[in-house]
């Protein structure tokens, strides 16, 4: 009965020993992609963070001018109209910068003209505060709205008034700025410029083309105001030959 016994656990052993190792035989190999999987995802993880999303490469290549890198991300299927943590977008990184090829791309892959970011900034606000002209009147051509008031910042013709950029002014009330247009302070682009002592090409263009001399902001002050007390002399002589009110 023993050798009975020990037979049967004999047999009983080898059928365990077999089934175990049918069972790793079938594990093994999917372990083995589990673990594979898991170091893929890891590595692309370690990729990403250190070689930057295709998103964060269109960035970069817009920003610096890279017009054959804009071209191949685009093709790859990059988002033209990507957002960056202020919403920012490529195009506005293009305008900026003024690179006006990019800009031109940019739009006819489908980028958005008249988006206005986190901070209050439009691609075409962007271009005219740098005084990119080139790039100003591009946009102009593919549909930037000249009067598009931002909350804070005001418009286009605002903020190239307040960069003291003639050409870029110029353009723009060419192109029907609105010289009296005011922003949420209820500031002008007469009022930016003489705040900010622009150039008095900068003023006589705002005045030609019919800026209010005597119109106040939310502080009750009119661009003689300002330009008498960020000390502008000249701003102020001009302003009171063309008989602004003390």
């Amino acid at each position: 009965m023993r050798f009975g016994f020990l037979f049967i656990d004999s047999r009983l052993g080898k059928h365990l020993r077999g089934r175990i190792i049918l069972l790793v035989s079938f594990l093994l190999p999917v372990l083995v992609c589990l673990g594979c999987g898991t170091l893929t995802s890891q590595s692309q993880e370690q990729g990403q963070h250190r070689f930057g999303t295709a998103r964060d490469a269109l960035f970069r290549a817009c920003a610096k001018g890279d017009l054959g890198g804009a071209q191949a991300l685009l093709d790859a299927g990059t988002d033209v109209n990507a957002k960056e943590e202020e919403g920012e977008t490529p195009l506005m990184y293009a305008a900026a910068e003024g690179h006006s090829d990019i800009v031109v791309l940019l739009i006819s892959r489908g980028a958005k003209v008249n988006e206005v970011s986190a901070n209050n900034e439009t691609a075409l606000g962007r271009a005219a505060i740098r005084g990119n002209t080139e790039t100003v009147k591009v946009l102009l051509e593919h549909g930037a709205d000249v009067n598009k008031s931002t909350e804070a910042n005001g418009t286009p013709l605002m903020d190239a008034a307040s960069g003291d950029h003639i050409e870029t002014v110029k353009l723009l009330l060419a192109n029907g700025a609105d010289v009296n247009a005011r922003n949420v302070n209820g500031d002008t682009a007469l009022v930016y410029a003489a705040t900010r002592g622009a150039s008095l090409e900068v003023i006589n263009a705002l005045l030609i083309a019919g800026a209010d001399l005597n119109v106040k902001d939310r502080d009750g002050k009119s661009a003689l105001d300002w330009a008498k007390e960020q000390r502008h002399p000249e701003i102020v002589e001009v302003l009171k030959k063309a008989h602004a009110e003390e």
